[in-house]
């Protein structure tokens, strides 16, 4: 999920945000991870974590989860990855 689409003039939020939520109870009810994210090219399109998890939230999703436990198990596999010396063909590493 992306904040971006939000912003998007084509379509009206409120389909947007119908079918997060229906997208959502897909995901929770088969115990699949998601994220929400802000795609932002500038600093001022950056977004707090807990406004992020509130708009998830609202839509009936448990949105701690969505900036907190997902990205970090996210980070870990990947650092376990890392330490395994698994090549990643196309990324870049940034530190």
């Amino acid at each position: 999920f992306t904040l971006k689409q939000l912003h998007q003039v084509r379509k009206r939020q409120s389909q947007i945000l119908s079918k997060w939520s229906r997208n959502i109870k897909i995901c929770e009810k088969y115990g699949t991870p998601y994220l929400i994210t802000t795609e932002a090219e500038k600093k001022s399109e950056l977004r707090r974590p807990r406004d992020s998890a509130a708009v998830l939230k609202s839509l009936g999703s448990e949105g701690n989860k969505t900036v907190s436990k997902y990205p970090g198990n996210i980070l870990e596999k990947n650092l376990k990855a890392k330490k395994k010396g698994t090549d990643y063909s196309g990324v870049e590493v940034i530190e």
